[in-house]
């Protein structure tokens, strides 16, 4: 008598069991079995890599318009680079060729595509004994080439030379004159999101290129929000992967795996959802919910409770004015085209900082806004104050700094860190009412569009997309208070008169003469 192999059989259904109850979320559809599964359920071998049902619903999409809104921790990159690489070798066998473009959330993220891509490349016969590395590159554009400068990671197929794939960081920079296949990864977290949109469209409309656009929700009122809501208006096919989704596929091809392989695949819920702590971190990042999870920094009554009228000077000409005894702070947002170049300054009486000054620069030179900052910089009673030092703003404060001295002058560069601790400091004065600022809804408005997200890892602060304003006297305030906040608990203090003119002394005690006139060389080249 001959042995017969038992066939398998592959559940067709899934129900979560008893210890994950707990757990919100329930899947939003049958389980997916991938066809290999099929075959294996048969008596054929397992594949090298086995691709899960999910994953072959997104891989088999015949759209040229994507919009993957999926659950963290389920491979979307992974699954996305093997996506392209399929388009390459399914070209290549045409002899046309296809070429990929990757805009990701960030240099680390883009390159670590392009290792997926490597490695999905090697899995594929034709090209396993081939020469493929990763190139890199740097690009960089006007109109501040220093400042604008990315990493572009890429790889070239052998074959007709006309198949590629490239990955760097989504910036409205990046994102314009390509002529490829668009991937986008994480969309919700790109940098300037709509300003990418605008300038990705217009090359994805033409010729038979396409996109596919992945990423977990991310907030509310943003470019992904809306794609994902509206997936009909932009001409997208919308595919949703919640993390039960991904789970119950799995689950139902575990027992066809080796122990390693299924392993591997295996995804833990209960230790996902005791990390987040929150059920909205839960639903958002897990069950594709967009929520709102942004608090406001500043709430109305709280800005209300610190407005008041009478406080700012008639002009600048009376603050030239005042003694030398008084305690006067500044911060400076430096913008030079788009957005709103605004000093701010504070005088300190008691522990209130009083608004008395807010300079307002729109599309002006920057040698023309640092002779208006120079004044503000020699009103009798300057302490201290804080330039942003982010691009061109570099220039502007080694050339302040060089010639009124590092005591009186700081600079800050805008990292993210950076902006939470600011925040919090600017906060705190509201809470506490130890701030007065006009009574102005331009004001207002800017201090409202700065909010605080609590992530599972750290604080960050983002800026509300929709208006034209990017917060800029929120920001100029905020330096102006962290300036206040140096100064008092620093022991290096800046005499109450600024320097009428340059000298050693004024400077960090070190003998040496400034370099005034390369900062007025940057100066001149940023205007």
């Amino acid at each position: 008598m001959i042995a017969t192999k038992k066939r398998k059989t592959i559940a067709t259904t899934w129900r979560k069991p008893p210890e994950w109850s707990h757990i919100p979320g329930e899947p939003t559809r049958p389980p997916l079995v991938p066809s290999w599964a099929k075959a294996v359920a048969g008596g054929k071998p397992v594949p090298p890599v086995p691709i899960v049902g999910y994953q072959e619903q997104y891989l088999s999409l015949p759209d040229r318009f994507v919009a993957w809104l999926a659950s963290r921790q389920i491979g979307k990159s992974w699954t996305a680079m093997l996506k392209q690489v399929f388009r390459v070798h399914q070209a290549e066998q045409r002899k046309l060729g296809h070429r990929a473009i990757v805009f990701s959330s960030g240099k680390e993220p883009a390159l670590e595509d392009i290792r997926y891509a490597i490695m999905h490349s090697r899995a594929i016969e034709t090209w396993r004994q081939a020469e493929m590395a990763i190139a890199e590159s740097e690009e960089s554009y006007e109109p501040d080439p220093e400042q604008n400068r990315y990493a572009k990671y890429s790889i070239d197929f052998p074959g007709t030379g006309l198949s590629s794939i490239a990955a760097i960081a989504a910036n409205p920079w990046t994102a314009v004159g390509r002529n490829a296949h668009v991937v986008g990864d994480e969309v919700a977290r790109w940098r300037d999101p709509r300003a990418v949109w605008d300038a990705i469209v217009p090359f994805v409309t033409r010729g038979g290129v396409g996109m596919d656009l992945f990423s977990t929700p991310f907030g509310v009122s943003n470019l992904w929000h809306d794609l994902c809501t509206r997936p009909e208006h932009y001409g997208l096919k919308l595919l949703v992967t919640t993390i039960w989704d991904a789970i119950q596929d799995i689950e139902i091809i575990l027992h066809l795996l080796p122990e390693a392989q299924a392993e591997q695949l295996r995804i833990d819920p209960a230790q996902l959802y005791k990390l987040c702590g929150d059920d909205k971190v839960w639903a958002q990042n897990y069950l594709c919910q967009f929520l709102d999870l942004l608090s406001t920094l500043l709430g109305l009554d709280m800005i209300a409770a610190c407005e008041t009228s009478g406080t700012l000077w008639s002009s600048i000409a009376e603050g030239r004015e005042g003694s030398a005894s008084r305690i006067l702070f500044f911060g400076w947002d430096v913008a030079r085209k788009r957005d709103l170049s605004i000093a701010w300054v504070l005088e300190l009486l008691g522990d209130v900082l009083v608004t008395r000054w807010i300079e307002t620069m729109q599309k002006m030179r920057l040698p023309d806004q640092q002779k208006i900052v120079d004044t503000i910089i020699g009103l009798p009673g300057m302490r201290r104050g804080l330039i942003d030092e982010t691009g061109m703003g570099l220039a502007v404060k080694e050339f302040s700094e060089d010639r009124f001295g590092s005591i009186r002058i700081g600079g800050v560069t805008f990292t993210g860190p950076a902006r939470v601790e600011m925040s919090k400091h600017l906060q705190a004065k509201f809470q506490d009412r130890k701030i007065r600022i006009p009574n102005d809804p331009m004001i207002r408005d800017d201090l409202r569009l700065v909010k605080k997200e609590d992530t599972l890892s750290s604080e960050r602060i983002v800026i509300e997309e929709g208006g034209e304003s990017h917060a800029d006297r929120f920001w100029a305030l905020a330096l102006a208070i962290y300036a206040a906040y140096e100064w008092t608990t620093s022991g290096s203090r800046a005499p109450a008169t600024a320097p009428t003119s340059v000298s050693p002394s004024h400077l960090t005690g070190r003998i040496n003469q400034p370099n005034v006139s390369l900062a007025a060389k940057l100066l001149t080249r940023a205007a």
